[in-house]
């Protein structure tokens, strides 16, 4: 199951460990270095599409907003794979409800961008 490899140690060094980085150095060809998205034939069609909307909305969110740990720590999110899940039985992930902290970068710049969204999708 997709769990099992992505948590495989023979595959990842520290699979336990929340460490992106682990994925900024994947040579060119040799596929998604992750199986969220299944793998071989039954691999999701919109992979490609849905790295691309994810990269964009992430790029937004971090250009326009510095974000924090909640304020109390009891509102962290559970980062073991299998403890954060709130339904146990799902046949996918569930998170149980977590907080965070979000301060806008410069006010300036994000009413400038929403503006300009607010433009460019009025006709849509």
């Amino acid at each position: 199951n997709a769990w099992a490899a992505n948590y495989d140690p023979t595959h990842f060094k520290d699979p336990n460990s929340f460490l992106p980085e682990r994925y900024l150095d994947v040579p060119d060809g040799t596929g998604t270095p992750h199986y969220g998205y299944g793998a071989g034939s039954r691999m999701c069609a919109g992979s490609h599409l849905a790295n691309r909307e994810l990269y964009t909305a992430f790029i937004r969110l971090i250009s326009a907003f510095e974000i924090l740990p909640p304020a109390d720590s009891a509102d962290r999110p559970i980062l073991d794979a299998l403890e954060c899940n709130a339904s146990k039985t799902s046949l996918t992930l569930d998170p149980r409800p977590f907080k965070v902290g979000i301060r806008v970068r410069d006010l300036g710049k994000l009413q400038g961008w929403m503006e300009g969204s607010e433009e460019r999708t009025r006709d849509l």
